[in-house]
């Protein structure tokens, strides 16, 4: 047999060379493809991560989503991005994790693609009365305290009965929040209360402070995330979980020419660039 730029390669078929390229390590790929002189375009399939988003995720339109995401500086993360470069390193459960910078337009920018591609995104309210319902528990942050809160206040319609143990369970626990327009800055935002601890809801209506030993590991503390915006998607009829994470600012760290990177950005983007 004559030997060819591409090898035996070029007598497999297109679909067995894109199953074995999707069990490697994606620098593997790459390296492969330069070893074929690139004369085997399938290969490139496996490097396009709009097609890794549109094979394994649960996105209606990956292309748009990456435009708007390059556009608005906003990334990946977690296992789902790890499984891009190393596949194996996610599961059927692991959330899809999107960071967006703590910039309005950018937010509403990205959530919106997202939603375009198939997301339904909850309130922390609906989250929350969600995994009360599923789990039999949940924990709420501060952040969540003062959204749900807020939409308790100013949203008068009927609630669900889990609904309704979570709106009972913060007000009995922070009183205060009872009435938020005291909370309201001229601008329509929520001043920040930073003596609010994080309270444990079970079921039935128990609700405790969180104690130190009952943290759960997956909750975004304080300094890493602003906001959490919870979503969902489905893909073969199954519910996929997506999370948009706004940055935030990280007080210890001060810079009047990159803005950037006084967010958790800068700690993420310095990652990436290093490996």
């Amino acid at each position: 047999m004559m030997e060819t730029p591409t090898g035996l390669f070029e007598l497999l078929p297109n679909e067995t060379i894109l199953h074995l390229a999707g069990l490697l390590p994606i620098a593997d790929v790459v390296s492969l493809k330069r070893a074929t002189h690139d004369l085997l375009p399938v290969l490139a399939e496996r490097i396009d991560p709009s097609r890794y988003l549109q094979s394994t995720g649960p996105f209606a339109d990956s292309t748009e989503l990456l435009e708007v995401m390059a556009r608005h500086g906003a990334v990946l993360s977690g296992s789902r991005a790890l499984e891009y470069f190393v596949p194996g390193s996610s599961t059927n459960d692991s959330d899809w994790d999107f960071y967006v910078p703590p910039i309005l337009p950018s937010i509403i920018a990205v959530k919106n693609a997202l939603e375009k591609s198939g997301v339904t995104f909850e309130s922390s309210l609906e989250s929350a009365a969600r995994k009360l319902r599923e789990k039999s528990e949940v924990v709420l942050n501060q952040n969540q305290i003062v959204s749900i809160a807020y939409e308790a206040f100013f949203n008068k319609g009927s609630w669900s009965m889990e609904q309704r143990i979570v709106i009972n369970s913060v007000r009995y626990m922070y009183p205060a929040l009872r009435d938020m327009t005291i909370h309201i800055r001229e601008n329509g935002s929520v001043g920040w209360m930073e003596d609010l601890i994080p309270i444990f809801i079970r079921e039935g209506g128990r609700v405790t402070f969180l104690q130190p030993h009952e943290e759960v590991a997956h909750v975004y503390p304080e300094n890493v995330a602003s906001k959490v915006l919870s979503g969902t998607a489905h893909r073969n009829g199954s519910a996929v979980s997506v999370q948009l994470v706004v940055g935030t600012i990280v007080r210890r760290m001060t810079s009047i020419t990159d803005g950037l990177s006084q967010t958790v950005f800068g700690s993420i983007l310095s990652f990436y660039g290093s490996h």
